[in-house]
Formats: structure tokens, sequence, C-alpha cells
């Protein structure tokens, strides 16, 4: 294979993966903001909406998780990481908040409970916030399936190397 070929190659494999990762973010963005609205209604209304069909739900997610282990920085994995710890400490909250016994629930600064959730919404905004700006500057990074911070293995399985 001559030098020529293997560069088109190789840059045509960039191009590829530079092309993949970017739909992973773009399923990522979807997914937070499917997310941010649903977190938007339960404030508004108290009721956290139910999805049309939660099992189809759950399998979009996985797949785009997964993809994102795969195509995403360290640093962007750290912050996605962090916008689903938020995620379930707010809806653990407000399903406290939903079944207290004692009362009916209210959403109000007077139910300790309801504060809870709220901070929780509060850390959960700020999370989704940091992730999408992480995809964003990721997004319009200098290049093709270049990415400081993450390792590749090579085709023979050897040793790994950081990408450039």
């Amino acid at each position: 294979m001559g030098i020529a070929q293997r560069s088109t190659t190789r840059r045509e494999r960039e191009h590829r993966v530079w092309d993949r990762r970017m739909a992973v973010y773009d399923e990522s963005l979807i997914l937070i903001h499917r997310i941010a609205h649903d977190r938007g209604e339960m404030v508004r209304t108290g009721i956290l909406p139910e999805r049309r069909n939660p099992q189809t739900d759950r399998a979009d997610i996985t797949p785009v998780l997964a993809k994102l282990e795969i195509y995403g920085s360290d640093q962007l994995l750290a912050a996605h990481e962090k916008t689903f710890e938020a995620m379930r400490e707010w809806i653990n909250a407000w399903g406290i908040w939903k079944t207290q016994e004692e009362t009916n629930p209210r959403r109000s600064d007077r139910d300790p409970l309801w504060v809870i959730v709220t901070e929780g919404v509060r850390k959960a905004e700020e999370a989704d916030r940091r992730f999408v700006e992480l995809l964003r500057a990721e997004a319009r990074a200098d290049g093709h399936g270049k990415r400081k911070g993450v390792r590749f293995r090579n085709r023979t399985g050897g040793p790994t190397r950081d990408a450039q």
C-alpha cells in the first residue's frame, strides 16, 4: 500500500469516526433536552410526565450511552455521569415528596421535601449545562477523529496510545 493510499485511508477513517461521534453527540443532546422537558413539567405540575412507551425510551438510552463511552472524551464522560447522578437525585427526591404520608404533597417552599426536589433540579440543570458546554466544545474541536485524553487500542490489540 502506497503512502498516498494509506494517508487517504487514515483520513477516511478519521472522517467516519468524526461523523459517528457527531451522531452520538446529537443523540445525547436530544436525550438531555427530553429529560429537561420532563423535569420542567414536573416542577410546574408536581407530576412527572410518563412517556408513551417507557420501554422504547429505555431502549433508546442504552445504545447512546454505550456509543458515548466509545466516542466521548474522559472529561465529557465525567460530565455525563454527573448529569445522570443529578437526575437520579431529583427523581428520588420527587418520589419521596410524592409519597409523603402525613399530608398531601404541596409544591411549596414551606414543604421541606419539595425544597429538596427543587435543589436537586437546580443541580441537574447545572450538570446538564456543563455537559452541553463540553459536548459543544468537542463538536467544535479542531478535527476529525482527534481527541486529547482518549485512549485507543491499536489494531493488533497491543498497548494503547493517547490520541493526538
